[in-house]
């Protein structure tokens, strides 16, 4: 079932290979592995990769699913993502995650940054999207410059970890309200640290991973390059969201608009933003 899955995204075998994609067994063929390699059940509970159950029995915590390890910067294995590919119950959520540790903090891990570090070096640019799947399809396209925040919105732990390889950010968030949400908050972070913002407005398809199985490779490249400025992107979005050739309208549309002038860094993004609101 694992194979079929992948064979249905298209990740190739370079893919699985670099990303450490693989498949959990069933019930507790993990605690008995780590067992076997004379860890105490301590250990191995407190690892959270197995858990107890109402009957006392030991069971692994990810069973029958798609599992995505997390790497720290450094690339070791730190934590764990993994996606259910069997119907296991109503209770059982499609991603399955580690939960904070002591050496994984999710306010401080992006996925794929051992892998994207030094692309973003050298491009002095980042894509932030959502989940595995996004980047991993963003890295198989080339665009290996792409990294995802893990079960948590962007921080700004996450923008000073990249501050010293990047300065520009492009931000591929859902087109869903929770990713237009996501997408707003990240542009006024982003300018306060004085990073230069731009919006990828993906068509087509609802993420990366769509654009990449369905029209492949070229043209989700086509579409980063096409990526428009934030301030572009907020007054479309302000255009549509409030009747602007009304007093009112126009008058809501700047309000709003104001809260990006002030995140800007510098005088002349202030001026030069202030313009483009009048115009």
């Amino acid at each position: 079932i694992a194979q079929e899955y992948i064979k249905k995204r298209k990740l190739d075998n370079n893919t699985l290979k670099n990303f450490l994609i693989g498949y959990s067994g069933n019930f507790n063929e993990l605690y008995k592995y780590l067992k076997s390699q004379v860890f105490s059940e301590e250990e191995i509970l407190a690892s959270s990769l197995v858990n107890k159950n109402e009957k006392g029995e030991f069971v692994d915590r990810y069973r029958k699913r798609l599992m995505f390890p997390i790497q720290d910067e450094r690339g070791r294995v730190i934590a764990f993502g993994g996606r259910i590919l069997h119907p296991q119950g109503p209770k059982d959520s499609k991603y399955l995650n580690s939960p904070e540790l002591i050496h994984y903090k999710k306010r401080e891990t992006l996925y794929a940054f051992n892998f994207a570090k030094s692309a973003i070096r050298t491009n002095k640019t980042v894509i932030f999207c959502e989940g595995y799947m996004d980047c991993i399809a963003y890295h198989q396209c080339g665009l290996d410059y792409a990294v995802a925040p893990l079960g948590t919105a962007l921080t700004e732990e996450h923008l000073k970890l990249i501050r010293g390889f990047a300065d520009t950010i492009l931000l591929s968030f859902d087109s869903d309200n929770a990713g237009q949400a996501a997408t707003l908050r990240a542009i006024y972070m982003a300018r306060k640290l004085d990073f230069a913002v731009k919006i990828i407005s993906l068509k087509g398809g609802k993420d990366p991973a769509e654009i990449m199985l369905k029209f492949g490779k070229d043209n989700l490249t086509t579409q980063v390059k096409n990526s428009i400025l934030d301030s572009d992107y907020l007054l479309n979005r302000l255009g549509e969201k409030y009747p602007v050739d009304t007093p009112e309208g126009k008058t809501k549309a700047a309000l709003e608009y104001f809260d990006y002038i002030d995140s800007l860094q510098s005088d002349i993004q202030k001026e030069s933003s202030l313009e483009q609101l009048s115009q």
